[in-house]
Formats: C-alpha cells, structure tokens, sequence
C-alpha cells in the first residue's frame, strides 16, 4: 500500500530494526478499523429507546499479527532500556575517569 493512501488517523503498529539511535522502520502494519453496522434503533414504547451496535471479531490472522506486534515492541523497548543503561554507565565512567 502506497503510504499516500493511509489516512492520517490510522491506527499504525511500527516495527523496527536496528540498535540504540539507528533504529530504522523496518514493517509498518495499519491497523483496521473494525467494520461496524449501522445501529440498530427500535421505535420507544413508551419514553426509552434502545440501541444495539455490533462488530465483527478479529480473524486468526488479525490476532496473530496484534500479538506478534506486541512481541517486537516489548523486545524493542527492552533493547532500548539496555541501550540506555549502557550509555549511563560509559557516562559514568567517562565522568569518574576524567576526574
């Protein structure tokens, strides 16, 4: 799908690849927006009306793709912390080395 033709709204899951600040998009997965019918209103009997709204489940597929995002984000933000952790200690030793 040419990026053109995502709206701005979409809902976006981003994986990337790489490490520390060269990190690079490496699948960008647009989430749908599940399809809804039109709500249902039933004529009010006396003063209450009552609206039923009704989606469709997510396929096998759509499960697998959300947990599989998830999986890379979680592995992503762990490498992240890792890269973080390791900048403060060079930091740190820097600092106490020059003093």
């Amino acid at each position: 799908m040419a990026l053109e033709r995502i709206p701005a709204s979409s809902p976006l899951s981003v994986q990337y690849t790489g490490t520390g600040e060269r990190l690079v998009a490496s699948r960008i997965v647009v989430q749908k927006a599940a399809a809804v019918n039109a709500p249902v209103t039933t004529a009010p009997t006396q003063d209450t009306a009552t609206t039923t709204t009704t989606t469709r489940p997510l396929t096998h597929d759509e499960k697998h793709q959300l947990k599989e995002a998830e999986a890379h984000r979680k592995h992503d933000l762990k490498e992240q912390r890792e890269y973080e952790k390791e900048a403060i200690e060079k930091a740190k030793d820097k600092t106490d080395d020059d003093h």
